[in-house]
């Protein structure tokens, strides 16, 4: 708002300052003398004007710049809360198979035990049949022997 009133002053000016030129020869001495001051005073204004502007400039830059901060913060924030929370549900998977796979391995073992178990059973059974045999066997090749050794 306050660029329109410079720019309206300006062009205020620059309308008089024509207007003024048609004027008696008396006023055009003092136009010629008041010329100098109206030119200072129009260079004043465009300063002012370039100055507020460098400062509109600044300004902007300064809340681009910070609104992508914000967003550079934000996007991190994001990607570490995301990966953080990837991990926790590996982590509670993790915890869930290996309570899981304890039981399992416990089972593996005893159904190992008892296999193991079973077939030693069987292996000593028949070792225990054939041991019985070959003593039968021999008891009776010993009597024979005995036998036939007494006279």
């Amino acid at each position: 708002m306050n660029l329109f009133f410079k720019y309206l002053v300006l062009i205020m000016l620059f309308t008089c300052s024509t207007l003024s030129a048609d004027v008696e020869d008396a006023q055009g001495v003092k136009q010629l003398l008041d010329k100098p001051l109206v030119e200072r005073y129009v260079l004043d204004e465009l300063k002012d004007l370039r100055v507020e502007n460098m400062r509109l400039r600044n300004e902007v830059e300064r809340r681009i710049s910070r609104t992508e901060v914000e967003q550079t913060d934000r996007a991190a924030r994001y990607m570490t809360d995301t990966i953080a929370n990837v991990f926790y549900l590996i982590a509670a998977a993790t915890s869930i198979l290996i309570f899981a796979g304890w039981n399992s391995l416990r089972d593996i073992r005893s159904k190992t035990e008892t296999i193991v178990e079973e077939r030693l059973n069987t292996i000593t059974q028949k070792y225990n049949t054939q041991m019985q045999t070959l003593q039968d066997a021999m008891t009776i090749q010993s009597a024979t022997t005995a036998a036939t050794t007494e006279p």
